[in-house]
């Protein structure tokens, strides 16, 4: 099998295609410089128009140069449904759902959730008054407007404690006649407080010439009264004390009185 050969071309074809190509590039060259020379007429006689088309100036009026155009951009508000402007505000308040917006309640509703939350302070204040009524009413400070309090909510205050404001007005220890051994004992004090207070225990103690103790004991309000134990004596009232009781020794010679 013979080898292939590609097709051989004449010289003049080779000599002639060179000429060609340069033929195709002088035309390329024409046709742009034509395309340029039409641009440029019709960029002239754009002008040209424009010119006539605007006014001639009038010879007693100057001319004066355009105004330059606004670059900046200006927000104009949009109406709203009432016919008031809508600012940018206003436009987001718009623009959230109505289940997202934060509701301010008015003066009336807070003046009445102050109100509930001043009502519920006080009620905790005064309960916790009234379960330390005891510590407080043993102040001579507080127990006043205390007393008044429960005055008011008819509760009940613990007697006034103050033994050493009771003053002993008499006292006398005599044998009963007829009756060997045994002591009348007569007392009569007053209280000198400045508030109500519940009857004194007395203490009475018996002693030897010498100052020897020959008997102690303490009586309450039911013994040396016969009546009860929670009564209480106002200030600048006085009571009686009056019992019985058995000589611990024929030597007992002085006796002695305090208040508990």
């Amino acid at each position: 099998m013979s080898p292939h050969h590609p097709p051989r071309q004449s010289l003049a074809a080779l000599l002639r295609s060179p000429a060609a190509a340069s033929g195709s590039e002088n035309t390329g060259d024409a046709t742009g410089d034509a395309a340029a020379d039409v641009t440029a007429d019709t960029v002239s006689d754009a002008a040209q128009a424009r010119s006539d088309a605007l006014p001639a100036a009038d010879a007693g009026i100057p001319a004066t140069a355009a105004p330059a155009m606004a670059t900046q951009t200006e927000t104009v508000p949009l109406p709203a449904a009432d016919g008031t402007p809508l600012t940018a505000a206003g436009a987001a308040v718009e623009a959230t759902p109505t289940f997202l917006r934060q509701h301010r309640p008015g003066p009336a509703a807070a003046r009445w959730q102050w109100a509930v939350l001043l009502g519920l302070a006080l009620l905790l204040l005064l309960q916790v008054v009234l379960a330390d009524r005891a510590r407080l009413a043993s102040s001579a400070t507080h127990r006043p407007w205390l007393q008044s309090l429960c005055g008011l909510l008819a509760c009940n205050l613990p007697a006034w404690q103050e033994p050493e404001a009771f003053t002993m007005l008499e006292r006398s220890v005599l044998p009963v006649p007829g009756q060997p051994g045994t002591l009348q004992v007569e007392a009569s004090f007053r209280n000198d407080a400045r508030f109500a207070q519940a009857l004194p225990l007395i203490e009475l103690t018996l002693s030897t010439a010498d100052g020897q103790v020959s008997g102690q004991r303490i009586f309450s309000p039911a013994e040396y009264l016969g009546g009860d134990d929670g009564l209480t004596l106002a200030p600048g009232q006085s009571a009686q004390a009056r019992f019985q009781l058995v000589e611990p020794e024929p030597a007992a010679e002085a006796f002695h009185f305090r208040f508990r």
